[in-house]
């Protein structure tokens, strides 16, 4: 299936909270299908239904390392439908993150190490795990995309950041 086109910033539903998903239909299925294979296409490592137009609880996460990127940063393919993180541990770390809807654009963002987090997944199950490192990175970062927050609002310069953004992508304030 043909990957979707992305929504940048600055479309107005990125940054708006999102709907609960209230049944895993057929129709949200093939959305979760799609948004895979968008996410694959853009060599994204996550991609919140936000990003392609759907004010929907859903995000998608995949990262498989190059040849030159450490192995242990792996995550399999993850569906998660109503994501809620029910812990944070570990204390944070700063990372710099960037974002298929903010292209161009990278940021440090303090994150948690270790997260709790329960969801349902693509069939439509509960399903409860533990999350640390680069996982647990991409995970909270879907899910700021699912509250309506982006990379931009950790950042004290967004203003002179975003004058930047829009001047290389082509907007006028």
């Amino acid at each position: 299936m043909p990957p979707l086109a992305l929504v940048t910033y600055p479309s107005a539903i990125l940054t708006t909270p999102t709907q609960k998903v209230s049944l895993v239909t057929p129709d949200i299925q093939q959305l979760v299908e799609n948004m895979v294979a968008t996410m694959r296409a853009q060599n994204g490592v996550g991609l919140a239904a936000p990003q392609i137009g759907q004010s929907l609880r859903i995000a998608v996460l995949e990262h498989v390392p190059g040849p030159k990127e450490d192995p242990s940063t792996a995550v399999p393919l993850q569906i998660l439908i109503n994501p809620k993180i029910i812990s944070k541990t570990g204390g944070t770390e700063v990372e710099e993150e960037g974002c298929l809807s903010i292209p161009g654009i990278e940021v440090p963002v303090a994150r948690a190490r270790k997260i709790k987090v329960k969801a349902l997944n693509e069939r439509g199950e509960a399903i409860q795990f533990r999350a640390s490192g680069f996982h647990a990175r991409i995970i909270q970062h879907e899910l700021d995309h699912l509250d309506g927050r982006l990379i931009i609002d950790y950042v004290s310069n967004r203003d002179a950041l975003l004058a930047t953004y829009q001047a290389d992508q082509g907007h006028a304030e």
